[in-house]
């Protein structure tokens, strides 16, 4: 086998190139693991969705090898696990998703768009007909991730009423009833975990001069959190945060994403592979709780 095989959660990898022809014993992801493997065979070079997770989870071109006993005998801490993951047809929510299907847990996504190998309801979350389904999802999951939350940048002068309604409900009312909703079966099993995702530099309360609604009702999750967790400990229950910076996700334009690296501290991007390890280590730790996680690099407004 390649001198370059390592090996990745039990399983051997092989880093490979974008033109290489993937044979039969290569499994992808999302549906590639537990002792079953329900692999989906293609070719790389062809297929973007293949790839794409390729790179998402193994954050390198590379591709798992099937290899007889492996999957077998993986430790998968999520394998008895209902994972309800908001935001998950895309970006940071989809990195998540997979991360938690790589660790055995059973996803019920929620999005706009399908996703191969996943378990995906489609929804338009702006309706509030859409929530309510939702919230009935959220009454039987062990782990709740909320990552969809819209943006909006504008002075408070020029926020119309409207606008603050629907920012205040996407970003905190909703998160919130989903909490409300996850918890008494989570407080029946006394297991479960939350995680909640903020905006950049919404740990605690600053001022915004550009996006004070949106900015408002993401702190508020930091009081949500914090309640959570202090409340619900006993109970086996952790619930805790990631306030994102700028974010590759690939949904900028070359434009926006040199401005954007220009005003970071590293002059690049953060990498979805860093949200995810640190939604991982939030969500497998039951003594890390009530805790706000900035994955930002130290940015702040000294940067622009």
């Amino acid at each position: 086998m390649d001198s370059k095989c390592t090996d990745l959660f039990g399983i051997i990898v092989v880093p490979v190139a974008d033109d290489m022809q993937v044979h039969e014993s290569h499994g992808f992801h999302c549906a590639a693991y537990g002792a079953d493997v329900a692999a989906v065979f293609g070719t790389a070079q062809d297929d973007g969705t293949l790839k794409f997770f390729h790179k998402l989870i193994v954050r390198e071109q590379a591709c798992y090898v099937n290899i007889p006993g492996v999957l077998s005998g993986m430790d998968l801490p999520f394998s008895d696990k209902t994972a309800l993951v908001v935001g998950a047809s895309s970006g940071i929510g989809l990195a998540v998703a997979c991360s938690l299907q790589q660790a055995g847990a059973l996803i019920r996504g929620v999005g706009r768009h399908a996703v191969a190998g996943m378990d995906m309801t489609l929804l338009n979350l702006d309706e509030k007909e859409s929530c309510e389904k939702v919230l009935e999802m959220a009454a039987g999951c062990d782990i709740l991730v909320v990552v969809r939350g819209p943006f909006f940048q504008e002075t408070l002068d020029h926020t119309p009423s409207g606008m603050w309604e629907s920012l205040v409900y996407a970003n905190l009312v909703f998160p919130g009833q989903l909490v409300s909703a996850a918890l008494p079966g989570m407080c029946r099993k006394e297991w479960g975990r939350i995680l909640l995702f903020g905006g950049t530099r919404t740990d605690r309360v600053r001022g915004f001069r550009t996006n004070a609604a949106y900015a408002a009702a993401k702190t508020g999750l930091s009081s949500l959190i914090l309640s959570t967790a202090q409340g619900y400990a006993s109970r086996g229950i952790t619930c805790n945060g990631i306030c994102p910076g700028f974010v590759d996700s690939g949904a900028y334009t070359t434009e926006k994403r040199r401005s954007l690296e220009q005003k970071s501290p590293l002059s690049k991007l953060v990498d979805e592979g860093e949200i995810v390890s640190a939604a991982e280590f939030l969500l497998k730790n039951p003594s890390i709780n009530g805790t706000i996680v900035r994955v930002d690099q130290g940015w702040s407004p000294s940067f622009i």
